[in-house]
This record gives C-alpha cells, sequence and structure tokens, in this order.
C-alpha cells in the first residue's frame, strides 16, 4: 500500500479510499469525535427502547377477548345494574324508570338486538356487581 496525494492506494489500484484525516487542531477534533460516539450510543439505546417498547405493544394487542359479548348475545338480555335514586340518570317513579342512563341502556339493547333488564344496587355495590359478573 502507499499514499498518493491524500488517498490510500491498495496495491492493484482497485479501489482508493480517502485518507482519514482532521485538518483542524487535535483540540478541537477530539471533543467532535467523543460527541459522535456517545451520539452513536444514545441512538443505539433510543433503538432498543423503540423495539422494547413495539413487542409490548403488540403482546397487549394479542390478549384474549373478554366474553361479556357472548354472555349478552347467548342469553338475548343486556343486563343493566343502576341506582334508582340518582336523578337525572335514573329514577324509579313508583316502577316506572327514566332518565338518561335509562334511555341510553334501551338504546344500546335495541342496537345490539337484544332486550333489557334493569337490575337494582345501592351505589356502593355496582363494582362488586360488576366485578362477579351479576351486570
Amino acid at each position: 500500500m502507499s499514499e498518493f496525494g491524500g488517498k490510500l492506494q491498495v496495491a492493484g489500484g482497485r479501489s482508493s479510499i480517502p485518507k482519514a484525516t482532521c485538518h483542524l487542531p487535535l483540540a478541537t477534533c477530539y471533543p467532535r469525535r467523543i460527541v459522535f460516539r456517545s451520539l452513536c450510543r444514545y441512538a443505539r439505546k433510543s433503538l432498543w427502547l423503540i423495539a422494547l417498547l413495539t413487542l409490548v405493544i403488540l403482546q397487549i394487542g394479542c390478549q384474549t377477548a373478554d366474553s361479556s359479548w357472548e354472555r349478552v348475545q347467548a342469553a338475548g338480555i343486556l343486563r343493566v345494574g343502576l341506582d334508582p335514586t340518582y336523578p337525572p340518570f335514573e329514577v324509579d317513579d313508583g316502577g316506572n324508570l327514566y332518565g338518561l342512563d335509562i334511555d341510553l341502556a334501551n338504546a344500546i339493547a335495541n342496537d345490539l338486538g337484544v332486550d333489557v333488564q334493569f337490575v337494582y344496587f345501592g351505589y356502593d355495590g355496582l363494582y362488586d356487581a360488576l366485578a362477579t359478573e351479576q351486570v
């Protein structure tokens, strides 16, 4: 190998690679190399983080679906838990239910093609009724 005109010549002359030289003083060239290396490390860490987040998101998407819709379809009844003492959302007027939640539940059941059944719970018991699949 020989050096001619700032280029490194390989014996046989097939390819020449530019000589890697810094024409600036060493004091200004060396910090640039450090910054470049730290940027490369930062980019590698970022790439690993993006890959890890992608895998986590894909695993979340692979979970099985809840069987609630299958139970509603099989029974043909949408059970809705409510506390009828919570106006204007639910009001029980002598056995006649009305309110925003009642209208919404009727519209959803009508859209799904199933009947609706209202189940009375105290306000504090609604979450437990949902957790034990009573509604």
